[in-house]
């Protein structure tokens, strides 16, 4: 299961790319709100947990997407 971080992210359209740990350099896998059901809007820089799937168009994108929560952040949850 890929880890990785938002990259770029339209709230007023309800997506954006997630581009896993240790990649440069590419666009990212798109990521739709829908498969993030835990989430309200996520934050550039923010890290998540996700299943990786190809389309029928050949295109990557994200599903069943979890944030990942360090324990710095659980302290203050």
């Amino acid at each position: 299961m890929p880890s990785g971080r938002i990259i770029k992210w339209m709230t007023d359209r309800g997506f954006g790319f997630i581009q896993e740990d240790g990649e440069r350099g590419n666009a990212g896998d798109f990521v739709h709100i829908s498969a993030m059901p835990d989430t309200d809007a996520p934050r550039i820089g923010q890290r998540f947990d996700f299943d990786r799937v190809t389309g029928m168009d050949g295109r990557t994108k994200a599903v069943n997407v979890r944030e990942v929560t360090t324990w710095g952040e659980a302290a203050y949850l």
